[in-house]
């Protein structure tokens, strides 16, 4: 669904890929620091307003990316997509990462990922 290839049979560790973390900050902080590094000229970080847990926020301050954070509106605590868009669309080719909560511990809310996904992809192809 977003975008990378998928090796149905597994046959060795090594082909999982990724890192190990020490949690929802530290893998923030990598995901940022990847975008940052594939991204340096975007500076707009979209993050859902008033919910959701600290990491996102911790990692964009850890990092003193030199970003600007702009909280997205949520309702029944999931990105309000008709807000997405237009903040995608106001954004435009500086948004450089939109963080989603898979799932919210505090509310048991789960997000409309693909929703999300179909939203960003229809607006920049290249976040």
């Amino acid at each position: 669904m977003i975008g990378y290839a998928v090796n149905n049979k597994l046959t060795d560790v090594s082909q999982l890929g990724g890192a190990v973390t020490t949690g929802g900050v530290m893998s923030n902080t990598y995901a940022l620091m990847a975008a940052a590094r594939k991204y340096p000229d975007k500076k707009i970080v979209i993050l859902p307003n008033n919910i959701g847990h600290y990491s996102l926020s911790y990692a964009t301050e850890w990092l003193n990316l030199d970003v600007k954070v702009v909280y997205c509106k949520t309702k029944q605590y999931r990105l309000d997509q008709v807000e997405l868009k237009r903040l995608l669309h106001f954004y435009g080719e500086s948004v450089l990462f939109v963080g989603v909560y898979a799932c919210d511990s505090m509310t048991s809310t789960c997000e409309d990922l693909e929703g999300v996904y179909h939203v960003v992809k229809e607006v920049e192809n290249d976040i």
